[in-house]
């Protein structure tokens, strides 16, 4: 019998926990999905997740996952884990709507008239 386990796409990767005196900080990459068609962000850049399954750092570089990174504010040591993920989703759903926002704009790059209809 073959079981097949679909694994969802990874939205947020904790790369690193940074201690200081009685807190800490995540540093956390968030992969966010552009709202368009697929395009590269820039240049390919290696991502900061070391742990990378197949696939995903060609959809970092083709532009089908846009990659941020970000720091946390400071959680007092003793936090429960559950609250460090909540914020962690909170502050990637933010960073969500603003590369939707952002790239709202140019979602008719490319386009064209011919004087009759839009392409």
């Amino acid at each position: 019998m073959l079981l097949w386990i679909h694994s969802m796409p990874r939205k947020i990767i904790i790369v690193d926990r940074i201690k200081s005196d009685q807190a800490f900080q995540v540093r956390a990459a968030f992969w966010l999905t552009p709202p368009a068609s697929p395009r590269p962000m820039g240049p390919p850049t290696a991502s900061i997740v070391t742990t990378l399954l197949p696939g995903e750092q060609g959809a970092i570089n083709n532009g089908t996952v846009v990659e941020r990174v970000f720091t946390s504010g400071f959680f007092a040591e003793g936090t429960a884990e559950s609250a460090v993920q909540a914020s962690l989703v909170s502050k990637y759903n933010e960073f969500q709507a603003a590369i939707d926002a952002e790239l709202e704009g140019h979602a008719s790059i490319g386009a064209s008239w011919n004087g009759t209809t839009w392409s």
